[in-house]
């Protein structure tokens, strides 16, 4: 008899590995992003009911490739998972290369446009959420929101217009599970004060984030003291903590081609 293959999770995870070795599917907006270390098994985020999410931790050290991860995704996927997407970057140009892509309908260094980014979608979500009262597969079918922040400023200009934040709350909390994401990209790795910008504030009382340090780094808000016993080991390189609410799952991420 044949003993079976414990799988194990490899130093580095290139994402053609992660389908061919792994299994992982494609399935709607379901992103595969790695392995659990747990189960030695695909992850998924669900790009459609993803919300508000940060990235966090030091620079270099996984935030562009898994925004690269999410294109590579979604392009390859364009015909039964439609997107739109923004971008707001910051004067270091981090996600430059995105300007061109046939998936990105906003690329600009001008934080300003967020609120026209912000009134346009809420009137296509309201819209989108008229439909599904009156038939519930309407919103599945509609092309997928995604929002990046690396520029902060973008929280500020946000948080300083009464009215436009209202407008961002029911995008991120009435419209969330209705295919639109919003990802910051440069989510700060401190204490959070009660005068940070509104939605920074969000993603804290969230406690929503892929977080790419060691665990016991991580000042921006509380994990469960369990979580923090069980991940005492130091990250590896690829790795990553996703922390939505009071889950934490170590994962060794996919690596964009």
């Amino acid at each position: 008899m044949q003993a079976r293959i414990i799988p194990c999770i490899p130093a580095v995870l290139p994402i053609c590995d992660l389908y061919k070795d792994f299994l992982a599917e494609q399935k709607e907006y379901k992103l595969p992003v790695g392995l659990t270390y747990n189960e030695v098994s695909p992850y998924y985020l669900d790009l459609a009911n993803l919300g508000i999410l940060g990235l966090c931790g030091k620079k270099n050290t996984g935030h562009r490739n898994f925004i690269k991860c999410i294109y590579s995704y979604l392009e390859s996927r364009k015909s039964e998972c439609p997107a739109k997407i923004v971008v707001f970057d910051d004067v270091k140009r981090r996600f430059a290369e995105l300007k061109t892509n046939v998936l990105t309908d906003l690329y600009t260094l001008d934080m300003e446009q967020v609120k026209s980014v912000i009134e346009e979608w809420h009137e296509v979500l309201t819209k989108r959420y008229e439909e599904m009262l009156a038939s519930e597969d309407s919103a599945g079918s509609a092309e997928l929101l995604l929002m990046i922040i690396q520029n902060n400023d973008a929280a500020k200009v946000l948080s300083d217009d009464i009215g436009l934040m209202e407008k961002f709350n029911d995008i991120t909390s009435r419209y969330k599970g209705m295919n639109v994401a919003i990802i910051f990209t440069n989510y700060p790795n401190n204490s959070i004060s009660y005068d940070a910008p509104e939605p920074i504030r969000m993603i804290k009382q969230e406690r929503h984030c892929l977080f790419f340090e060691d665990l016991d780094n991580l000042k921006s808000f509380d994990v469960p003291y369990d979580a923090l016993r069980a991940n005492k080991k130091s990250l590896e390189l690829g790795d990553a903590y996703y922390i939505r609410d009071n889950e934490v799952v170590k994962l060794k991420m996919a690596m964009a081609e």
